[in-house]
């Protein structure tokens, strides 16, 4: 469940750690998010190759699912060429006085917590960068 409202079944985050494991782990991910028309699903992953191989397959991505390549290092580079080859979008996580080149998350100033706060799950928002804690 997402850090917002704990009894929000309309949003929700793949992985609070860990990642996926392959081709066939996210196609499974994509039946969940098809299955669950009403709820919005959101995953950052840095496994790159395997978001391409699913999508060279043929896969398609649910509407509902917003998948964020994240940067592999802190104050790292966004992949944004990448995921715009891919159709996604990107991620990153920044330290105090980088300036990132993405929307910055704000859960650091309601205790971790998404609140109100939806971008994660937009796909109007191409980058977000996390601030690093």
């Amino acid at each position: 469940m997402s850090r917002g409202n704990h009894n929000d079944t309309k949003y929700f985050r793949f992985f609070d750690s860990g990642d996926l494991q392959s081709v066939e782990h996210l196609e499974k991910i994509a039946e969940v998010c098809r299955r669950l028309l009403s709820t919005k699903f959101w995953m950052p992953t840095r496994e790159y190759g395997i978001v391409k191989d699913w999508l060279a397959q043929g896969y398609v991505r649910p509407k509902n699912l917003v998948i964020r390549l994240s940067a592999h290092m802190i104050d790292g580079p966004l992949p944004v060429k990448l995921a715009r080859e891919l159709g996604v979008l990107v991620s990153g996580v920044h330290t105090h006085g980088f300036k990132p080149k993405a929307r910055i998350c704000e859960a650091n100033t309601r205790d971790n917590m998404c609140g109100p706060c939806r971008a994660c799950w937009d796909q109007r928002v191409p980058a977000i960068s996390y601030p690093y804690h």
